[in-house]
């Protein structure tokens, strides 16, 4: 009974640990929103990213997901590990009709096309990349195609 009650106590223990902390150390220190010099947002919690940008889309009488400054336009998961973030792009928005598309979802709406096309578009659009990075206090240096993007913490 004891070694039941001890297991049940420890079961609750790392899930009330998991829930609070939620993200390995390395990561935490990038949780935040960031802005670039355009007024562009990344905002990065326990994993997960979320790009919405400044410049407003035109306005779609279907679009879900919303126009205008701040609109979201990508999201997906990353992990910092070795002084790089691994970035992993799951979801966009889709122009036609502003929803959200998954990576899986767009290769099924491309599948007339040929599989060299659909790939290069697929890659284009949802691209996953390796980008060293240097955090100092607020400020986030990141190198993408041998420029510093420098985003500041909000």
């Amino acid at each position: 009974m004891k070694k039941i009650f001890g297991l049940e106590m420890l079961a609750v223990a790392l899930v009330f640990g998991m829930t609070v902390i939620g993200c390995v150390h390395e990561e935490c220190e990038f949780n935040g929103i960031w802005v670039n010099g355009n007024g562009d947002e990344l905002r990065l919690r326990n994993g997960r990213w979320e790009e919405l940008s400044h410049a407003p889309r035109p306005r779609n009488p279907n679009d879900v997901v919303g126009s205008g400054p701040f609109a979201p336009r990508l999201r997906g998961t990353y992990t910092v590990g070795d002084g790089s973030i691994y970035m992993v792009t799951t979801h966009r928005v889709n122009a036609w009709d502003g929803r959200w598309i998954s990576r899986n979802a767009a290769r099924r709406e491309l599948s007339g096309l040929l599989p060299a096309m659909a790939n290069i578009w697929l890659e284009e659009n949802f691209p996953t990349q390796t980008t060293v990075h240097s955090l100092n206090d607020d400020t986030i240096t990141l190198r993408i195609a041998n420029r510093a993007v420098v985003l500041t913490r909000r």
